[in-house]
């Protein structure tokens, strides 16, 4: 019986949210007339789908052990098998009797654990039986599998003076509400809620019509091309697609089959990854630009330099990346093209974080989310929202930066696996700065076993380093360094060279503060002067690390009697720290080059 509950479960979800035919409903009334299982659980779908039902702390426990696992995705399956026994193990063998303290006004209180009074679900039944304890939990485990990460409960992270630090489980719109985070992030929370996630939008299904237009020359595709358009003008006033379709109208079939082949050109351009060969890529990119205006393909030759811009942004070339933002935002703003501007306001934010000017790019991140959201755009609300989280953790908002990420990856977004991974690495770095380091070290498990599957060495590298940066601040020097050898060795396979000296200055930096947290001097001192040779090619000015990188240098030396040299990179140090400070340049403790005595 369990079974026929385990396969109606999504029905419920569609039934409760309306989403159902009515004949379909009426099939599912009469179905649960004669399955008492299927009745219970269309219950209790609805009571947690509404938020109205009072969960246990054996209940919450399992949400957290669930809601936990950000790859979900990718272990769905064997959760599937799995959690029947897990389940009935956790039963027995756990009986938490202690309520968890919550940061919402909404207070999740015991029910009995032998009977579950349950409201009465829309147009079905006036009453409802007991039900078994056992029956209950696989219930809510099954609830788990189908809907844990698409309903509105969230993790988030309380602290109490009186007790170890715990995880607790709010509805989302009270986290703002219930603690002295900004207005801001708890719009972000509603409008990353809102949204619907639809598998293609607007945008994607104009550019699948122009696609065909150009390849078959089909005229109803260019119509169909219009009919988009014009429903994208009414509803978002966005002059966008309008204009591009009606730039295809007016071309000339001479000039059809060449504009079909720079669309191929673009597409391949952008089927980029991390670490490529970026200034081939740039190159290519520009020759298309121009390509593109000798056709009259304005719109065109703006995503282009939009992809340009992307790459500087990627080789650290932000003052050639500026002079693009500039210009597509002004040409954006001009045309009322409200898709480009926020591809092109999201590049500039993230460029302006690169450079510690974080109050910047927050503003521009968050106006970037609204915008995308209204758009349903999910690649701009992810890849913005991993943004804004990443800059929450630098500036050490640590609580900020965790529930940010794990609002998004407890949403079915249709997101990459490399923006997964970086969103684990976020939470991690996040859990461990609160002290949560059973959970940090899942997700960094988590995001190496992703990098691995998906064959990625560059977020692999990063993945052992956030690691070994976390496993050297609980003084697990030896296993740190094997990390950083690892991510070292990784290093070598990322193509282009400025991506790769960057990974190095960060690998060789964090292993030189390990060396020096392990009292290994000589080494720490060797590493501290080669992150800071590499920091110099790179032409990097970032003050607050080149001060820590001096200051690290310079305690090196004055352990190792090397007194005069401590003297000049200390005053080195300090020259530097009075720019960063004079600048407001901060970092999170657990990415600084100093040890900070970050986790105790």
């Amino acid at each position: 019986m369990i079974e026929c509950s385990n396969k109606n479960i999504h029905l419920f979800f569609k039934y409760v949210k309306s989403e159902l035919t009515r004949k379909e409903e009426y099939s599912i009334d009469r179905h649960l007339q004669s399955c008492e299982d299927c009745l219970f659980n269309f219950a209790y779908v609805e009571e947690i789908y509404t938020k109205e039902h009072l969960l246990s702390s054996d209940e919450k426990t399992l949400f957290i052990k669930y809601l936990s696992d950000p790859i979900w995705k990718n272990e769905l399956e064997k959760i599937k098998k799995e959690i029947k026994q897990e389940i009935i193990e956790t039963i027995y063998k756990n009986n938490i009797t202690k309520s968890d303290t919550v940061l919402t006004s909404i207070k999740l209180q015991s029910i009995d654990s032998n009977k579950v009074t349950l409201k009465k679900p829309k147009n079905i039944y006036n009453t409802y039986s007991n039900f078994p304890s056992n029956n209950k939990y696989l219930a809510v485990a099954f609830i788990l599998i189908f809907t844990s990460l698409s309903t509105s409960i969230y993790l988030v992270i309380n602290k109490d003076s009186n007790q170890s630090n715990q995880l607790s489980i709010v509805a989302p719109y009270s986290i703002s509400s219930n603690n002295n985070t900004s207005n801001s992030i708890g719009n972000i929370y509603k409008e990353i809620a809102n949204n619907n996630s639809v598998s293609n939008n607007l945008y994607q299904e104009l550019d699948l019509a122009i696609d065909e237009y150009l390849e078959y020359r089909d005229i109803s595709s260019i119509k169909k091309a219009r009919e988009i358009a014009t429903e994208i003008d009414k509803k978002h006033g966005d002059k966008y697609g309008m204009d591009l379709v009606k730039f295809y109208e007016s071309v000339s079939p001479q000039l059809i089959s060449k504009l079909s082949k720079s669309h191929q050109k673009i597409k391949s351009l952008m089927a980029e990854v991390n670490g490529d060969y970026y200034n081939n890529k740039i190159n290519q990119a520009k020759e298309l630009e121009q390509e593109l205006l000798s056709m009259g393909a304005i719109i065109d030759a703006y995503k282009t330099k939009l992809f340009i811009s992307k790459m500087q942004v990627k080789k650290l070339d932000f003052q050639s990346a500026k002079v693009i933002f500039q210009e597509g935002l002004s040409f954006s703003n001009k045309n009322n093209y409200l898709l480009l501007k926020a591809y092109f306001l999201m590049w500039q934010s993230k460029s302006e974080s690169d450079l510690a000017n974080f109050s910047q790019a927050q503003i521009g991140l968050e106006e970037v989310i609204s915008t995308g959201t209204e758009l349903g755009i999910n690649e701009l609300v992810v890849s913005s929202t991993i943004s804004l989280a990443a800059i929450y953790h630098l500036t050490n908002e640590d609580k900020k930066a965790l529930e940010l990420s794990q609002s998004i990856l407890a949403k079915p977004f249709s997101f990459t696996q490399e923006q997964t991974i970086s969103l684990l690495q976020i939470s991690g770095m996040s859990a461990f700065k609160l002290k949560f380091y059973t959970l940090a070290d899942t997700y960094f498990y988590n995001s190496i076993s992703l990098s691995k599957k998906i064959n990625n060495d560059f977020f692999l590298a990063l993945s052992y380093v956030f690691l070994a940066t976390t496993l050297a601040e609980r003084h697990y020097f030896t296993k740190a360094d094997d990390y950083y050898t690892k991510a070292i060795t990784l290093s070598e396979t990322i193509k282009d060279k400025t991506s790769k000296m960057d990974l190095l200055s960060r690998i060789k930096g964090y292993q030189a503060k390990n060396k020096l947290l392990a009292g290994e001097f000589d080494q720490s001192a060797n590493l501290y002067q080669e992150t800071l040779r590499i920091m110099q090619a790179l032409k990097l000015e970032n003050n607050l690390e080149l001060s820590q990188l001096n200051e690290g240098l310079a305690i090196c030396l004055e352990k190792i009697s090397d007194s005069s040299k401590a003297k000049e990179y200390f005053a080195k140090a300090n020259y530097y720290k009075q720019i960063a400070n004079d600048k407001n340049e901060s970092v999170n403790c657990l990415l600084s080059f100093l040890p900070n005595n970050c986790s105790y």
